[in-house]
């Protein structure tokens, strides 16, 4: 008996020594070199959180310190601040459109190249500094320079993506930058997430340790998952709720130009005039025709290549013609009312309810639901 108690207790010590060692193990690839978490298949992204690390892993707010945006913002950019799955690449693609007005003569290539996202780290281990740098230095494997796509001399402005709020971005301290945000009804919010972790390509998600986990093939399964990610709470609760309520304060501010999104898919053509109108460009009729037959869905869809994110600043995987998404995932459908058609009733009541609970402003309430005129 005595000597199984010993033997038992020299494995327990074994076995503390093994989970000493790593937890310095861990611990000094944390201080040392993070991103080799990211090389464990599947859970590396674990490791990044459970070490401090943010979600999602590729997302920096960096750009976007006061004192580090007015070493490359300029005045007169847009920044177009849309809220997720609320048509953020769609109004990408539509002010890249008003600031050529449509032009067939430049090229466009891919949403990251002509209106890069300083939010998004495009390999494991860069950081902003480093991107800042590239933005202006990177030729592309076809010889040509990234910086003619996103910075060319004759636009009238640059245009650059975030998923950021005022409370990240000092919208009042940079009053000759523009800022333009959009917000979806939530039920179709979380509708349109419910695909969305499927369709990043299997070499991005591997590129970043399984983030973002890819989820069975049960839609069942999915739309519980994500709307519990989602309501207050939940791994994914500010992704609409604090987006709403951070930027509806600056819904009047004259450098901000706050959208719904419903009312762009029912008046495209209004909200190409709004913008152009907001972006100081003077379209003439024949020129707003165009462009917004090109921000329409069915040209978009018949040039889906160029929206499936590029990652122009890790050459390695760019020169592979690699990208974030899945051909076509961000062109899928773009339409209205899919949320109250795909979940249960006890989802929409719980939805409802949070919108209540979180959206206090009853004139935020009434617009983030479905659109319309914005309150004074």
């Amino acid at each position: 008996i005595i000597r199984s108690f010993f033997r038992r207790m020299g494995v327990v010590k074994l076995l503390s020594v093994i989970v000493a060692l790593v937890a310095i193990a861990i611990g000094t690839v944390k201080t040392v070199k993070p991103e080799l978490f990211f090389l464990v298949p599947n859970v590396g992204f674990i490791l990044h959180v459970v070490t401090g690390g943010r979600l999602p892993p590729y997302f920096s707010e960096d750009a976007w310190e006061p004192s580090e945006m007015k070493t490359w913002i300029k005045d007169g950019d847009l920044v177009v601040a849309t809220a997720a799955k609320s048509g953020t690449t769609w109004m990408l693609f539509c002010t890249h459109q008003i600031r050529t007005k449509g032009s067939d003569d430049v090229e466009y290539g891919d949403v990251s190249y002509s209106t890069p996202w300083p939010d998004c780290i495009q390999k494991p281990g860069n950081t902003w500094a480093m991107q800042k740098e590239m933005l202006n230095t990177t030729v592309l494997a076809d010889g040509k320079k990234l910086v003619d796509y996103w910075n060319h001399p004759n636009f009238p402005f640059r245009i650059f993506k975030s998923h950021y709020t005022p409370t990240t971005i000092k919208v009042k301290e940079f009053p000759k930058v523009k800022f333009l945000s959009m917000v979806r009804n939530g039920l179709d919010v979380v509708s349109s997430l419910v695909p969305f972790f499927r369709a990043h390509s299997d070499e991005f998600r591997t590129m970043w340790g399984g983030f973002p986990p890819s989820s069975p093939d049960d839609a069942e399964a999915d739309r519980a998952a994500r709307i519990a990610e989602v309501l207050p709470g939940g791994t994914l609760g500010g992704v609409y709720f604090n987006y709403a309520k951070e930027w509806w304060p600056y819904r009047n501010e004259p450098n901000v130009l706050m959208l719904h999104y419903a009312d762009a898919v029912k008046d495209l053509g209004g909200t190409i005039a709004k913008l152009a109108d907001f972006l100081d460009v003077k379209l003439s009729s024949e020129e707003k025709a165009k462009v917004t037959e090109k921000c329409g869905m069915p040209y978009m869809k018949r040039n889906t290549h160029m929206f499936n994110y590029a990652l122009p600043l890790n050459p390695e995987y760019n020169a592979q013609d690699k990208r974030i998404m899945v051909s076509g995932s961000l062109t899928r459908k773009g339409g209205l009312g899919e949320g109250k058609a795909i979940f249960t009733d006890d989802q929409k009541t719980r939805w409802a309810a949070a919108e209540v609970s979180e959206l206090t402003d009853i004139g935020l309430l009434e617009w983030a639901r479905s659109g319309g005129p914005l309150t004074p």
